[in-house]
Protein backbone atom coordinates (compact mmCIF):
# COMPACT_ATOMS: atom_id res chain seq x y z
CA UNK A 1 0.00 0.00 0.00
CA UNK A 2 1.52 3.22 -0.89
CA UNK A 3 2.03 6.33 1.43
CA UNK A 4 -0.78 8.43 -0.09
CA UNK A 5 -3.30 5.46 0.56
CA UNK A 6 -2.15 4.98 3.65
CA UNK A 7 -2.57 8.64 4.46
CA UNK A 8 -6.11 8.99 2.83
CA UNK A 9 -7.13 5.64 4.87
CA UNK A 10 -6.07 7.69 8.01
CA UNK A 11 -7.78 10.56 7.23
CA UNK A 12 -11.11 8.53 6.39
CA UNK A 13 -10.55 7.08 9.91
CA UNK A 14 -10.29 10.44 11.04
CA UNK A 15 -13.80 11.37 9.83
CA UNK A 16 -15.37 8.21 11.16
CA UNK A 17 -13.86 9.20 14.42
CA UNK A 18 -15.23 12.80 14.01
CA UNK A 19 -18.95 11.47 13.80
CA UNK A 20 -20.43 10.11 16.23
CA UNK A 21 -23.07 8.00 14.32
CA UNK A 22 -20.00 6.53 12.54
CA UNK A 23 -17.85 6.79 15.93
CA UNK A 24 -17.78 2.75 16.58
CA UNK A 25 -16.60 2.22 12.94
CA UNK A 26 -13.53 3.50 13.30
CA UNK A 27 -11.85 0.21 13.87
CA UNK A 28 -13.58 -1.65 11.17
CA UNK A 29 -11.97 -2.34 7.94
CA UNK A 30 -13.67 -0.61 4.84
CA UNK A 31 -12.91 -0.12 1.05
CA UNK A 32 -13.55 3.38 -0.52
CA UNK A 33 -13.53 4.99 -4.16
CA UNK A 34 -13.94 8.20 -5.39
CA UNK A 35 -16.00 9.55 -7.85
CA UNK A 36 -14.08 11.99 -10.03
CA UNK A 37 -17.08 13.01 -11.72
CA UNK A 38 -19.64 13.40 -8.87
CA UNK A 39 -16.93 14.10 -6.53
CA UNK A 40 -17.96 12.00 -3.92
CA UNK A 41 -15.96 9.93 -1.39
CA UNK A 42 -17.89 6.81 -1.03
CA UNK A 43 -16.65 4.27 1.82
CA UNK A 44 -18.39 0.89 2.07
CA UNK A 45 -18.08 -1.13 5.52
CA UNK A 46 -19.75 -4.36 3.85
CA UNK A 47 -19.44 -4.68 0.70
CA UNK A 48 -21.72 -8.17 0.87
CA UNK A 49 -25.08 -6.07 1.63
CA UNK A 50 -26.52 -3.73 -0.86
CA UNK A 51 -27.88 -0.80 0.88
CA UNK A 52 -31.55 -0.41 1.07
CA UNK A 53 -32.17 3.25 2.66
CA UNK A 54 -29.92 6.03 2.78
CA UNK A 55 -30.37 9.36 5.05
CA UNK A 56 -27.91 12.77 5.49
CA UNK A 57 -26.35 13.24 8.79
CA UNK A 58 -26.98 16.89 10.66
CA UNK A 59 -23.56 16.48 11.77
CA UNK A 60 -20.85 15.64 9.70
CA UNK A 61 -17.22 16.42 11.88
CA UNK A 62 -14.22 16.61 9.94
CA UNK A 63 -16.27 15.65 6.28
CA UNK A 64 -15.91 18.52 4.38
CA UNK A 65 -19.38 17.98 2.72
CA UNK A 66 -22.59 16.59 3.20
CA UNK A 67 -22.76 13.16 4.50
CA UNK A 68 -25.27 10.06 3.59
CA UNK A 69 -24.97 7.61 5.89
CA UNK A 70 -26.02 3.63 3.95
CA UNK A 71 -27.67 1.07 5.67
CA UNK A 72 -29.41 -1.94 4.71
CA UNK A 73 -32.32 -4.02 6.95
CA UNK A 74 -31.32 -0.75 9.36
CA UNK A 75 -27.72 -1.48 10.13
CA UNK A 76 -24.68 0.60 8.55
CA UNK A 77 -23.20 -0.39 5.60
CA UNK A 78 -20.93 2.38 4.09
CA UNK A 79 -21.46 5.96 3.79
CA UNK A 80 -20.68 9.09 1.00
CA UNK A 81 -19.57 12.30 1.29
CA UNK A 82 -20.85 14.68 -1.49
CA UNK A 83 -19.18 17.21 -3.06
CA UNK A 84 -16.15 15.81 -1.40
CA UNK A 85 -12.01 16.37 -1.93
CA UNK A 86 -10.82 14.01 0.47
CA UNK A 87 -9.85 10.97 -2.17
CA UNK A 88 -9.67 13.40 -5.04
CA UNK A 89 -5.96 12.68 -6.07
CA UNK A 90 -6.98 8.86 -5.36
Amino acid sequence: MSQDTLQLREKIRSVIRSIPALAHFQFHDFEFVYDHQESILHVVFDAEQDADDSVFLEEFGEADGNVLVHTAHGIVVGFSILDSAIGRSS
